[in-house]
């Protein structure tokens, strides 16, 4: 049987006025290009997730629903960069892949993660939306929880049919992950908790690499 680790890390950070939930687009930005780029690439090593290109994907229902996720999210900026759709949970029912906005005079980019399920009738959903503020407190979780043997399990969105109490959490295979960030004067101050069968497995608060500067968007 596995055993259970417990990561608790608190940063010196003040806590500000603003969140920003798991539905919200957050434009325009100021992040360096390496930034959500590595922390995409540093999740899904961590959680095993396994590449493939949408040259290699047959199902219809798949091409036909990023399709209508791409042409949603170019209507605010965010086109998908091509870096590869990232498959997980059984059967590869679940798939993570990225959308970026770049400022074409600073060179700095956002990035938003669509999550797409395969629902009992073999037809693929558009499920949650990630924004970076998010990726980066999940690839921080990788990186301090490594060695943990079920990080895919615990950190990754699947299908939930009860609705969580807050907008900003969302159900893995065997945990609640919540994630919240608040921005004051430019700074952010993201908080992620972890929790597996009502305890604390993972929590921690931080000063946020990613920066917003403007108010966000509602998806």
């Amino acid at each position: 049987m596995m055993k259970r680790r417990t990561f608790v890390q608190t940063a010196a950070v003040t806590v500000f006025g603003l969140s920003i939930h798991a539905d919200v687009i957050a434009r325009p930005f100021h992040q360096p290009t390496k930034g959500v780029q590595h922390w995409l690439r540093q999740l899904a090593i961590a959680t095993s997730a396994q590449r493939r290109s949408k040259a290699s994907l047959a199902l219809s229902s798949f091409r036909e629903r990023t399709d209508i996720v791409d042409a949603y999210f170019a209507r605010h900026g965010y086109f998908s960069d091509n870096s590869g759709y990232y498959f997980y949970n059984e059967k590869e029912s679940c798939c993570f892949y990225s959308l970026t906005l770049r400022h074409s005079k600073s060179g700095l980019q956002d990035m938003l993660v669509a999550v797409l399920t395969l629902d009992a009738d073999h037809v693929w959903r558009h499920t949650h939306t990630l924004t970076a503020y998010q990726l980066e407190a999940l690839a921080r979780a990788a990186n301090a929880m490594t060695g943990h043997q079920a990080l895919q399990a615990l950190l990754l969105p699947v299908p939930c049919a009860a609705r969580l109490p807050m907008p900003q959490a969302y159900k893995s295979q065997l945990a609640e992950v919540s994630i919240s960030t608040e921005i004051h004067r430019g700074k952010a101050a993201t908080n992620i908790r972890i929790m597996e069968n009502g305890q604390t497995l993972f929590q921690d608060t931080f000063e946020s690499e990613h920066n917003l500067t403007s108010q966000p968007v509602i998806a």
